[in-house]
């Protein structure tokens, strides 16, 4: 039975002293190199964190922005997800994405009828981030045996070298940081020899042989009803409700 966990969306900017201390505490556990100062300023760019709590403290958070681009006159708006992690005793929890899911409803919803694409920009580090891409859409990019289109992989291009200048090459879908960031601890980002069957960790490790020394694979898929897999936007679509109001504040 999945353990239970209490979950909310909460901006950036009504964060206390408390849960950030919590959630770097958090970073630490799981990466080398977070300090305190790199950690607040990372999290000062974001505007939302979806908190994951026992009765007690953090057991994971996962930070948002959003980014804004045009490309051949089709205006483009971006999920970028950035600091990602769980406690490893609710690895395998869908919290997480449950709840990311609902708030990703309610903005497909508010955005259905002004002319704009949705998508989600992803950077992942582990293959365990790389995964949920597969698990929850149809379509994403890069992939396995599947060129990336061109819109989308311009998209890709401008997003990450707009947010990381010199460590990203075009084209080259990863951001090289040579172990001068923060990377996953010993043990952590290792892949058990028996998930490289798995096609997709397998293209991951291909794509981003640098992941253990830090270097962050770039993704995107478009987030529509058509791309996200049935069974997903039956359970969660409902949730939107929920968000409505949150999202008409950003937007």
């Amino acid at each position: 039975m999945e353990k239970k966990l209490a979950s909310k969306i909460v901006k950036i900017s009504e964060l206390n002293e408390l849960l950030i201390n919590q959630m770097h505490t958090l970073m630490d556990q799981y990466f080398d190199g977070v300090t305190s100062e790199t950690f607040r300023n990372d999290l000062k760019k974001k505007k939302l964190v979806i908190i994951l709590s026992d009765k007690k403290e953090i057991k994971g958070f996962s930070t948002m922005n959003f980014l804004d681009e045009e490309i051949d006159g089709q205006k483009v708006k971006a999920i970028f997800s950035g600091d990602t992690i769980i406690d490893k005793n609710y690895w395998g929890s869908t919290r997480l994405s449950s709840i990311w899911l609902k708030f990703v409803f309610a903005m497909i919803e508010h955005f259905d009828d002004k002319e704009i694409r949705l998508f989600w920009y992803l950077i992942s580090m582990g293959y365990k981030t790389y995964r949920y891409l597969p698990v929850y859409f149809k379509n994403f990019y890069p992939r396995v045996n599947v060129d990336t289109p061109e819109f989308e992989a311009e998209i890709i291009d401008r997003f990450s070298k707009n947010l990381f200048k010199d460590n990203y090459e075009k084209g080259s879908y990863v951001i090289k940081f040579d172990g001068t960031r923060e990377k996953l601890r010993a043990g952590i980002s290792d892949v058990p020899n028996e998930r490289l069957v798995n096609r997709d960790i397998a293209f991951f490790i291909k794509m981003n042989p640098g992941y253990i020394n830090g270097d962050e694979l770039t993704c995107l898929t478009e987030l529509n009803m058509l791309n996200i897999k049935p069974k997903f936007v039956k359970l969660y679509k409902g949730g939107a409700d929920k968000y409505r109001k949150l999202v008409s504040e950003l937007f």
